[in-house]
């Protein structure tokens, strides 16, 4: 059996890594920017913004 990591599914879903900001980042038809930042263990942030920068969501989630 294989396991995908987190990551890999990211990527394959169409998310974009970019290292200089450690973050997964995708933007949808509607101009807003989902962005995924793993920050230590098995703890990831999930941020969305409009097209203005403005935060339209956040939360911390840790993987099982």
């Amino acid at each position: 059996m294989t396991t995908m990591t987190f990551e890999t599914a990211l990527l394959n879903s169409d998310y974009t890594y970019d290292p200089q900001a450690g973050s997964f980042f995708k933007e949808d038809s509607k101009g807003n920017v989902h962005t995924y930042m793993h920050i230590e263990d098995d703890t990831w942030n999930y941020e969305k913004y409009d097209e203005n920068d403005k935060v339209l969501a956040s939360q911390s989630f840790t993987l099982l």
